[in-house]
């Protein structure tokens, strides 16, 4: 809870000073999380991301996930935001990424070797 952030925080002021003001920033998110403020831009992502109805298995705990990630770890954010928009796709059977799209066309030619399906 607060009460324990507000103990680390003046430990990082007497003992990690360089490692003060993240932590507030973080206690700053927290608390805009818990009183229901999403105007932060990654947030404002994430809902966006969630309205367009997101349907695959798991995905309430990737927005979990994702609001962790702002509050601790902001440079993660967009790097789980598109791992999340790529899990939707899958879902939904869009395979135009590149990605897969090379790997359909490496299926197509007809593997063999043991154990690939």
């Amino acid at each position: 809870g607060w009460e324990a952030d507000v103990k680390e925080a003046e430990t990082n002021h007497v003992v990690y000073p360089s490692l003060f003001d993240r932590f507030l920033l973080e206690m700053q998110k927290k608390q805009a999380l818990q009183q229901g403020d999403r105007s932060h831009e990654q947030l404002r992502a994430l809902d966006a991301l969630v309205a367009s109805g997101l349907t695959y298995p798991g995905w309430e705990a990737d927005v979990k996930e994702a609001e962790t990630n702002h509050v601790v770890y902001p440079s993660l954010f967009d790097r789980f935001l598109l791992e999340m928009q790529k899990k939707q796709a899958l879902q939904q059977g869009d395979r135009s990424h590149e990605q897969l799209r090379a790997l359909d066309a490496l299926v197509a030619s007809g593997l063999t070797y043991p154990g690939w399906e």
